[in-house]
Formats: C-alpha cells, sequence, structure tokens
C-alpha cells in the first residue's frame, strides 16, 4: 500500500511597502523580520487566508492591520509609519495625553485580495489579474 503525502497548504505572498524599512514586523503575534525582508525582491510567503501584521519601529506609532494573502498571489501593503512627536496627543514616549483630542481617522485605500494602504495604489503597483477600478476608499 502506498500512502500519498499530504497536500502542501495553500501560500501566498506578501510584500510590504512601509517606510521605515527597519521597522519590525510581526505576523500572527510572531516576529517575522523586519519590513526589508518583506519588500524589494524578496517578498514572504504566508499561508494563504488572513493574518494580522503589526509593524514597530522606535519613535514611530505601532500600526496593527489585517491583511488576506491570496492563494498562489501576493498582496501588497503600503503604509508610511507615523513619526510619535507628529501625533498630536501623544507624548515622545508613546503615551497618550488624555487631553488632547484623539487624531482624525486616517483613509484606507483597498483594492480586494491585491492592496491595501493609507495611499492610493499607482498603475503598475498591482499584480496583473488586479484592477484599479476595484478600488475602495475606508474613511
Amino acid at each position: 500500500m502506498t500512502l500519498a503525502a499530504p497536500p502542501l497548504p495553500a501560500e501566498g505572498l506578501l510584500r510590504l511597502r512601509v517606510t521605515p524599512r527597519s521597522a519590525e514586523v510581526y505576523v500572527d503575534g510572531a516576529y517575522a523580520g523586519t519590513v526589508d525582508d518583506f519588500g524589494g525582491t524578496s517578498d514572504r510567503p504566508l499561508p494563504a487566508g488572513t493574518h494580522r501584521i503589526e509593524l514597530q519601529a522606535r519613535g514611530f506609532v505601532p500600526v496593527t492591520v489585517d491583511v488576506r494573502v491570496p492563494d498562489d498571489g501576493t498582496v501588497v501593503y503600503r503604509r508610511e509609519l507615523e513619526p510619535v512627536s507628529e501625533r498630536p496627543g501623544v507624548a515622545a514616549t508613546g503615551a497618550v495625553d488624555p487631553i488632547a483630542p484623539p487624531p482624525p481617522p486616517k483613509t484606507l485605500y483597498v483594492v480586494p485580495g491585491c492592496y491595501a494602504g493609507d495611499t492610493p495604489p499607482q498603475p503598475g503597483q498591482l499584480p496583473a489579474r488586479c484592477n484599479l477600478a476595484d478600488l475602495r476608499v475606508i474613511r
């Protein structure tokens, strides 16, 4: 009797276009490297599905976002982390000043299954199967 090998889990790629490029990246709560490990010529393979991505850099406001990695595709997340000193109501330590009003929400640009970021995608940035006409703006 011959046993067949179990099928490999479906994978896709995550590409981060985030500044600063030295920011630490956590995937589903586990340290996974820096932004440079997820961009340029080295996209990071991840199991297909939804993952929680956390970005942290000294002197910048941390960011947490959920991304959906497509099976056999690439999702691109683009963002500039906000320096702590430029954010109203945030002290240099990153602690929130309870007297200052909260900052206004940021706009998020999404092409389902292809792109999520705080800047609109440009023509040529998306994989061939993606279309800018599918862009959704979330405020």
